[in-house]
């Protein structure tokens, strides 16, 4: 999840290359998205929308998924 970027098709395809299988971005391209979903590329793409991804609190939506068991990584980039 990175916020002020415009999620695309090159970042997905290099996380799920690397072993990533979920990207949540707050926006895509639809030809990037529509790229992603014709190659077949093996991984899930959740897409929020600003409205969804500004209005729910990102830390705690992980924390939901590790109760739930879903491994998560958190990158933190100050700057």
């Amino acid at each position: 999840m990175a916020a002020g970027t415009n999620g695309w098709y090159q970042i997905a395809k290099l996380y799920y290359e690397y072993g990533i299988f979920t990207v949540i971005y707050l926006h895509i391209d639809h030809n990037d998205a529509k790229k992603i979903h014709d190659e077949k590329l093996k991984g899930n793409l959740i897409v929020l929308e600003h409205l969804a991804g500004d209005s729910i609190e990102l830390i705690a939506l992980a924390g939901r998924l590790e109760g739930l068991g879903v491994e998560t990584i958190r990158l933190i980039r100050v700057m």
